[in-house]
């Protein structure tokens, strides 16, 4: 990882006092994993002081199987580039049970875990895939409102994310879930070149098509239109269709210039030191980053950074007087390269090019000085002139019938809790009035199907909300 930490400049957010002191990252995990594994990573590279929580979902027996490999190589990107990070939950969900993936991710949004990584993914256009991305969407738009971050792997089949590598068929262009989601930050690959002190020297888009070991995931979603915050250069291009466009960002993920890991397990053969890429290990390097810059962020303003993406492309056209130049490492075509994410012989597509693209993203980060620009973004909202108000009111939710509702009520008093009074109104008249405490500088969600005792497949019901603070926070 110290090669990594110089090459992205982690180096300089560890000189600037942010090392991931009082943070959490969170993992979502289809497997489990060999403790005596982490452990000897991290007294190697960092993070043995970092409290691991392992969080088993509906029962799971958190035993290291065949995907175990996956998990420890999310864990030890993590504990070697964010080397004091205060802890690191593990949420473990069978691989075979959908209803545990989802309650994993339930469980992430109740425990409003800050920064969360996961690399595990779907073809957006599988077979049965499409209820289950639209229950995805519910919780991540509740990470977003409530402040968190939620990065995805973008896939290592390039610009065919349903591509079967052992019968060759699936050889349409299609993206990856939940990297395509909206209120998610996907994650491509590079293959990244460094000079002879372990500096930066430049980066390409990972295509290892040759070797079929993999190339980065990105294109076009067929599901999500592209959301008013992806605006900058290169968004607007030749393949674009008014529809997401994946991955926001990239990092190294080239196997072949890839990451020092510690394995006994799950596919791991013979155990021992191996060097082992991703997009599965460039969305857990991101997240690292991410807990640095939260601590930053937390220092100047009491905050998270939160949602990430619509900052990252402010950045992209200079809002605020950010630089993408300073911020991100823009990746190009080289000459002599494989410059696109094609990794099945689709005339090219997709390839890289200046700024944003769709085998990239925005490109790989500087991480001081996207930090920098990411905290400039979080101070720079107006000045607040009148008064705000203590009465606000919310019509024609629903609850049940497949819908889930969420209410994310937030405190920015810097000493007192506020009190939250949520008075529930039905069709048929009134209903409960809940009163909740919202401690200083903090937020609260309130999951309104259990406040409601209306379970997601229940009967549903319309609901409108007066939410009022009874003290005047």
């Amino acid at each position: 990882p110290s090669q990594i930490a110089t090459a992205y400049d982690f180096n300089k957010l560890y000189d600037s006092g942010s090392l991931g002191e009082g943070q959490t990252v969170g993992l979502l995990e289809l497997d489990g994993y060999s403790s005596n594994d982490i452990a000897l990573y991290a007294s190697c590279f960092g993070g043995k002081n970092t409290q691991i929580q392992t969080i088993p979902i509906d029962g799971y027996n958190g035993a290291a199987g065949a995907n175990a490999a996956e998990v420890e190589l999310d864990m030890e990107m993590v504990l070697g580039l964010a080397p004091r990070l205060a802890s690191l939950r593990v949420y473990e969900a069978s691989i075979s049970s959908l209803a545990a993936y989802n309650d994993a991710w339930a469980r992430i949004v109740n425990d409003g875990t800050p920064v969360v990584s996961t690399s595990w993914v779907f073809c957006e256009q599988g077979a049965g895939v499409a209820n289950e991305i639209q229950q995805e969407n519910i919780f991540f738009q509740a990470a977003a409102a409530q402040g968190q971050t939620i990065l995805a792997a973008s896939g290592d089949l390039g610009a065919t994310g349903c591509y079967d590598p052992q019968t060759g068929s699936n050889t349409t262009p299609s993206v990856d879930d939940p990297a395509s989601q909206p209120f998610v930050t996907g994650v491509g690959g590079t293959t990244l070149s460094l000079n002879a002190d372990n500096t930066y020297q430049s980066e390409r888009v990972w295509n290892d098509r040759a070797l079929q070991n993999g190339a980065s995931g990105g294109g076009v979603s067929k599901v999500w239109n592209m959301p008013s915050w992806q605006q900058g250069p290169g968004v607007a291009n030749a393949y674009s269709t008014g529809y997401r466009e994946v991955p926001d960002v990239s990092i190294n993920a080239d196997p072949q210039t890839g990451y020092d890991v510690y394995c006994s397990v799950g596919g791991c053969a013979g155990g021992g030191w191996r060097v082992l890429g991703g997009t599965s290990a460039a969305a857990p390097v991101w997240a690292a980053m991410v807990a640095l810059a939260n601590e930053t962020a937390l220092k100047a303003n009491g905050y998270n950074l939160g949602f990430l993406n619509p900052s990252l492309y402010a950045i992209s056209h200079g809002v605020g007087g950010t630089s993408y130049a300073s911020s991100f490492h823009d990746i190009v075509p080289v000459q002599g390269g494989v410059n696109n994410n094609d990794y099945v012989g689709n005339n090219g597509t997709y390839p890289d090019s200046s700024m944003y693209d769709l085998a990239t993203g925005l490109g790989s980060f500087s991480a001081l000085s996207l930090t920098q620009s990411l905290l400039t973004l979080s101070l720079g909202g107006p000045t607040r002139t009148t008064a705000t108000s203590t009465t606000w009111y919310f019509a024609e939710g629903f609850v049940g019938q497949k819908f889930q509702e969420y209410l994310t009520l937030e405190n920015p008093d810097t000493k007192q809790a506020a009190q939250v009074q949520v008075q529930y109104l039905f069709a048929t008249g009134q209903g409960p009035t809940v009163v909740h405490s919202v401690p200083p500088q903090s937020r609260a969600t309130i999951n309104v199907n259990s406040e409601l005792n209306t379970p997601y497949t229940a009967p549903g019901r319309a609901v409108s909300m007066i939410v009022t603070s009874l003290n005047g926070v």
